[in-house]
């Protein structure tokens, strides 16, 4: 039988596959409102990657080209519905699947991209000419100059003045990600800089073993 610890780990485990759910989906631009699709090249518009605090009036001029910029692109995984799903299930306690947490492995498994999927989205970003840091089965991290991530999403990355006063950069526009793609690309996440970035490396739970879950991920605004 399971001891306490095991049953922490696990069931945080689940907890953070309802936060990386929910976020992605903020990530996300809702599909009628904000997600839009080029007929042409079937391309995902990321209307939430241009913040609101990011207008006209308030800009300050173009990121410097060779300005170091670091992103996460958060994947779509294998079914995104069914991950959702899974997350209400298993903390409904009406639900017949409640307590039924899965291991990280079966997560993995069930769950995150494909090998297939992570690829192409690695390809895409090197080809814009980001370089990959890291790769999880939920996320993607990529660094470069400023004009590689422009190129990568299609829009122009400009200094703004930011709601409390200070100078931030912004996307000055939605993010495009590219056709080849956009069904494996959920959101995106440091195209702009919130005036306090605070950075939690696992999703805080009651009970919960310190480093025992995945990252949550950002708002694609951030």
């Amino acid at each position: 039988m399971p001891n306490a610890a095991h049953r922490r780990r696990v069931q945080a485990l689940a907890t953070g596959a309802i936060a990386m759910v929910a976020a992605a989906t903020q990530a996300m631009p809702a599909q009628a409102d904000d997600t839009q699709h080029n007929s042409n090249h079937n391309s995902k518009t990321l209307s939430n990657a241009h913040p609101s605090w990011a207008t006209p009036d308030k800009d300050r001029g173009a990121v410097p080209a060779s300005q170091t910029i670091t992103t996460r692109v958060f994947l779509t995984g294998q079914d995104d519905a069914a991950l959702a799903a899974f997350a209400r299930d298993v903390n409904d306690p009406n639900s017949p699947n409640y307590g039924q947490f899965l291991t990280p492995e079966q997560v993995k498994q069930q769950f995150g991209a494909t090998p297939a999927q992570i690829a192409a989205v690695q390809q895409w970003l090197k080809d814009a000419g980001l370089s990959v840091s890291q790769v999880s089965t939920n996320w993607i991290d990529a660094k470069g100059d400023a004009a590689a991530v422009q190129r990568a999403f299609g829009t122009q990355l400009k200094n703004y003045q930011r709601p409390d006063g200070t100078i931030g950069y912004a996307a000055s526009s939605a993010a495009v990600v590219p056709g080849a793609v956009a069904g494996y690309v959920a959101g995106v996440s440091g195209l702009s800089q919130t005036a306090t970035r605070a950075h939690n490396n696992s999703v805080k739970t009651p009970g919960a073993t310190p480093g025992a879950t995945p990252n949550a991920a950002p708002q694609s605004g951030e």
